[in-house]
Parts: structure tokens; sequence; C-alpha cells
């Protein structure tokens, strides 16, 4: 056992003799570049406490003369230049349009939006609804309705069109007129829920 020891001890410093030291000694030689090189960037002092300072730079003189102040500018005389004087149109201003009967059908189906919103409850996603109908302006009544979701909107149930068709065309409409067309006219909107 001892010699089984020995002979291992005698290994181990084999090889560590044989271990290649040339990666520390070149971390050692690059340490010791680099401070060479940081002494050599140094700036240089005085030798000593007995060492001469250099000589301070020599002064410069100046005698001082005072300038007359320089005179004001001198004022330019305006530039007055006339142009001719052209001749456009009158501005015509964005006019006001008419309400129409359009514009009081819109509006009182955007009144009844409240009930309209009833018509969808329990709805769990949002979506929107295309509604065609025939509007005679003269009565405000309301016929031939059309509804159809909107792209990607859910279907209609029976129980939604006949709420829908119920709160759109009861009561019928107030539109104010002056030349109302002489037969119902086809109307379309959008409705979103």
């Amino acid at each position: 056992m001892r010699e089984q020891k020995a002979k291992l001890a005698a290994l181990r410093r084999e090889m560590r003799r044989r271990r290649p030291v040339s990666r520390w000694r070149r971390r050692a030689l690059v340490i010791i570049l680099l401070l060479l090189l940081l002494l050599l960037l140094r700036p240089c002092e005085p030798a000593g406490p007995g060492a001469v300072p250099p000589p301070p730079p020599p002064r410069q003189t100046t005698t001082a003369t005072i300038a007359k102040p320089p005179d004001p500018p001198k004022k330019k005389a305006p530039i007055v230049r006339r142009t001719k004087r052209r001749l456009r149109p009158e501005y015509e201003g964005a006019t006001k349009r008419k309400k129409t009967w359009l514009d009081d059908f819109r509006m009182q189906v955007a009144g009844r939006s409240v009930r309209l919103a009833g018509c969808f409850e329990g709805v769990e996603r949002p979506g929107a609804v295309r509604w065609v109908a025939r509007v005679d302006p003269t009565t405000g009544k309301v016929a031939d309705h059309s509804l159809e979701p909107v792209a990607s909107s859910v279907a209609i149930t029976k129980r939604q069109r006949e709420c829908l068709v119920g709160v759109l065309s009861d009561p019928p409409y107030r539109l104010s007129a002056d030349a109302p067309p002489p037969t119902p006219e086809r109307v379309g909107l959008v409705l979103e829920f």
C-alpha cells in the first residue's frame, strides 16, 4: 500500500513537471507589458525636492487703448411698395344645406336606440345589422323591411327580427319635408349593437 502511495505521489510530481505553465506565463507577461506601457504614458515630474521647476511663461504686456465707440447704425428709410390691387371673386363660405326629411328620419331612428338595444339583450358579442326599408316621407310609415347581419356579426334570430321591425316601424316617423317625393323612398341604415 505504501509502495502504491509512493508511486502515486511520484506520478503527481511528474505530471506537474510536464504540465504546461505557458498559460500562466503568458498572463504574467501581458500584465507586465501593460504596467510598463502605463509607466511610459505617465507624465514626467521634476526629479525630486532639489529639482528646478520650469521657468514661467514670459509675461505679455499690453497697452490699453480706449477706442471711440462705433457710430450708431444709420436708420434706413422703410421700404414702401404698393402692389396693384387685384380683383378677386367674393369668398363663398360653406353654404348651410337645408335640413331634409332624411336627416329627420336618421335622428328619429337614433332616438329609438334604447328600445333597439333591448332587442339584443343576452347577445355575447357586439355586431351590426344593415336595415333597408321603404319610407313614406308624407305619412312617416315604414314598410318592406330587410335586415341582414354586417360582415362577421352574429345571425339574427326570429325573435330579434320581430323586435327590430316592431321598434323601427311603430310609432310612425314625423318627417318634415318641403317637397316630399311622390312615392316612398328606399332607405338603408347600419344599426350597431
